[in-house]
């Protein structure tokens, strides 16, 4: 099974802010790189509304599914998760925010950017296989280490809630996506994979956010974090480049896991 994460870089319809790299020049590089790797499950990070629609037109063989972190649900970055179309049952999905209120739509830490912050998270049943995974994908804030200590805190506190509520569905494995815009050995990854219930199968990539500029910007944010009964085949990022122009501002991580 393949899994992705991938920070696609935000940005609204016909945008050129990041010129030559705009979304409206990467998006068919994209389509292109989506074909040839086939994904399982593809988890994006910065999907603005727009980018949100471009997915579901034209990655015609996933699901998607997420919203928006703002109070509308509708007018801002999103947490979408894909799944390659007919390859899962879906059990159950929820969307919480990484505040002190998780159930309110656009709640946030005092200490943070106004960003809210948001996650993803869904049970599903491989078919191929018959097991249950939780697949839990998120963004860390940008500005605050301390709000990244908080957001990472909440969202292992959410995983020991849906670890109860879902008890009843047997062992099921946990996969973890996102940019926590923390390098490793921070405290915010740290914690983690403090108790162990979590790995890090992102640490040989090296660097993941290049800002299309790799010999200028080369920082590990992005990341997979799995249990440990997860068998990891390898792992990835991907570094596709056509004459200057990037398949974002990050390289997106791939892993095998669970090889049938």
């Amino acid at each position: 099974m393949k899994i992705v994460t991938f920070n696609i870089r935000t940005s609204d319809k016909d945008s050129t802010f990041d010129g030559s790299n705009s979304f409206c020049y990467r998006e068919s590089l994209i389509r292109k790189e989506l074909k040839k790797e086939q994904p399982d499950i593809l988890c994006f990070q910065e999907m603005r509304p727009y980018q949100a629609d471009w997915a579901v037109d034209n990655i015609k063989d996933m699901m998607f599914l997420g919203c928006g972190r703002d109070t509308t649900l509708a007018n801002d970055e999103s947490m979408l998760v894909g799944l390659k179309t007919g390859a899962f049952r879906m059990i159950a999905m929820d969307t919480f925010w990484l505040s002190p209120t998780p159930e309110v739509p656009g709640s946030r830490y005092e200490d943070q950017s106004d960003c809210p912050r948001c996650a993803t998270e869904l049970l599903v049943q491989y078919k191929k296989t018959g097991q249950i995974y939780r697949i839990l994908n998120t963004h860390l804030d940008h500005i605050s280490s301390s709000a990244r200590v908080l957001g990472a805190t909440a969202l292992m506190d959410r995983l020991k809630v849906s670890a109860e509520r879902y008890k009843h569905f047997g062992n099921f494995k946990t996969l973890v996506f996102g940019d926590f815009n923390a390098e490793p050995g921070d405290p915010e990854i740290d914690y983690m994979t403090a108790d162990g219930s979590l790995t890090d199968i992102t640490a040989g990539v090296g660097f993941t956010y290049h800002g299309y500029d790799p010999a200028q910007y080369h920082t590990k944010i992005d990341y997979i974090f799995v249990s440990p009964d997860v068998a990891v085949k390898s792992v990835e990022k991907w570094t596709r480049e056509d004459h200057g122009l990037f398949l974002s501002d990050h390289y997106p991580i791939s892993a095998i896991v669970d090889e049938e």
